[in-house]
């Protein structure tokens, strides 16, 4: 995975192209700006669901929907791969200019923790020099705009307990199995 950031003032690009898979935790959506994915979805369920999401962090951006883009068929592949075990490592451009330096930040040291193990939140918040911030942290893992690509799932409250998530519970501890985690 690889994070570019820009200020989110920069002029946004002119297409939003997406598209859908279904995966072993159901229907994902994936959405990308020139060559660079800027959104993976695990909960919306619908076309319009996840546009509209989309549409609130890329206001006035045009979006194309598209069944044949090579960056979404690698997106795609990639996913695929880590379902199956084959893939470890995403290296996917991403990026994260509509998150906060803190949310930046907070997601950067999340990329780094490797495939099949689990940090606190505290680990994540002493990583990016504010060790009181854990709950600063979980705020900012629940705006990952890539999870997966991301791995927010692998950070675990105190005590190895399985802490929150986004997608739900149940998804968390699917991505985490995928992994040999178990909690």
């Amino acid at each position: 995975m690889h994070a570019t950031s820009r200020d989110s003032r920069s002029t946004l690009p002119a297409a939003v192209v997406y598209s859908s898979t279904v995966l072993p935790i159901g229907r994902v959506w994936m959405a990308r700006t020139a060559r660079v994915v800027v959104r993976i979805c695990l909960r919306s369920r619908t076309r319009n669901a996840f546009v509209s999401s989309v549409r609130g962090l890329l206001r006035g951006a045009e979006f194309a929907p598209r069944s044949d883009d090579s960056v979404l068929e690698e997106v795609e592949r990639q996913l695929r791969q880590y379902f199956h075990g084959t893939r470890q490592e995403f290296s996917l451009p991403v990026d994260l200019f509509a998150l906060t330096p803190f949310q930046r930040r907070v997601l950067e040291a999340t990329a780094q923790i490797p495939f099949g193990k689990v940090v606190p939140y505290g680990a994540i918040a002493g990583a990016i020099g504010s060790p009181a911030a854990c709950r600063a942290v979980g705020n900012a893992l629940g705006s990952n705009p890539v999870p997966i690509l991301i791995p927010c799932h692998r950070i675990v409250a105190t005590g190895g307990r399985i802490g929150g998530f986004t997608g739900g519970l149940r998804l968390k501890r699917k991505l985490l199995e995928v992994e040999g985690v178990v909690l």
